[in-house]
């Protein structure tokens, strides 16, 4: 078990969010956020791992033409009942 002091700010959201129902605990509320940075530091070396590859010359041109193409793929994706991967949603 590790004790942490937490700023009375940081404290008070966590019991708004116990006291709203939406968690059982503090602990539950901070497992939940660091499940949430873990996930965003998984998406931040993704991209970063990306970028790497399109600084090697992997990278492909985006024209107006390779635009439609993706539009195009995306609809026919869409129409097909295919979900988009969690990782290009906003």
């Amino acid at each position: 078990m590790v004790s942490v002091q937490i700023a009375p700010d940081i404290g008070a959201r966590i019991r708004d969010k116990v006291e709203s129902g939406g968690y059982p605990d503090a602990e539950a509320v901070l497992r939940e956020a660091m499940q949430l940075l873990e996930e965003r530091d998984r998406k931040r070396a993704w991209l970063l791992e990306a970028l790497a590859k399109g600084e090697e010359g992997e990278a492909v041109e985006f024209t107006p033409e390779r635009a439609e193409q993706l539009f195009q793929s995306a609809r026919r994706r869409a129409q097909a009942g295919e979900r988009p991967s969690p990782d290009v949603l906003p």
